[in-house]
């Protein structure tokens, strides 16, 4: 059975128009995935934040779940991928699609 996940964000306030987003879609199976959206300001790598983007791990909005709705606000969608335990020399691929909603 594949696994696949996606995270995704649309602009929808008034002053957007009809919004527009991104979604990030992770197209590996068999390996298990964690999705959720986290603030800019926590993934920031340059800021005075949390700088999870130099991290394997999140700052997630609403523990992680996945369906998480959030306020309006700055966000960046994390797709974490766990590829288990590796031994010396081994490889594994993981694909991710972006596509404009």
């Amino acid at each position: 059975m594949a696994n696949i996940a996606s995270v995704w964000g649309k602009r929808v306030a008034p002053n957007f128009g009809n919004g527009n987003g991104l979604t990030l879609t992770g197209l590996t199976s068999p390996f298990a995935t964690q999705k959720f959206p986290e603030k800019f300001v926590d993934w920031n790598p340059l800021g005075a934040g949390k700088q999870t983007a130099r991290s394997t791990r999140g700052a997630p909005q609403g523990g992680g779940s996945g369906n998480t709705e959030t306020s309006l606000g700055d966000f960046v969608g994390r797709l974490q991928v766990f590829l288990n335990d590796m031994k010396p020399g081994e490889t594994k691929t993981v694909t991710f699609v972006y596509m404009l909603i």
